[in-house]
């Protein structure tokens, strides 16, 4: 799922801690929301402004994940 013309839900929850840990890092409707938010007005419009990509690290972690 695109959230915009280039930055994907996978890439924002992508997590090798999650991975490791056998842990779910499924982001609510409300929280893609705000990740849709994040990419149209800060990341795709820093994307764009320098023509290059930017890399993600950590774009959404569970609770969960987030606490290993």
């Amino acid at each position: 799922m695109n959230l915009t013309k280039n930055f994907t839900l996978h890439e924002m929850t992508k997590s090798e801690t999650a991975l490791r840990f056998g842990m779910d890092n499924t982001p609510t409707s409300s929280e893609i929301d705000n990740m849709r938010v994040l990419c149209e007005e800060v990341l795709q419009k820093v994307r764009d402004y320098y023509g290059m990509g930017v890399k993600v690290n950590s774009g959404y972690r569970h609770p969960l994940v987030n606490s290993k």
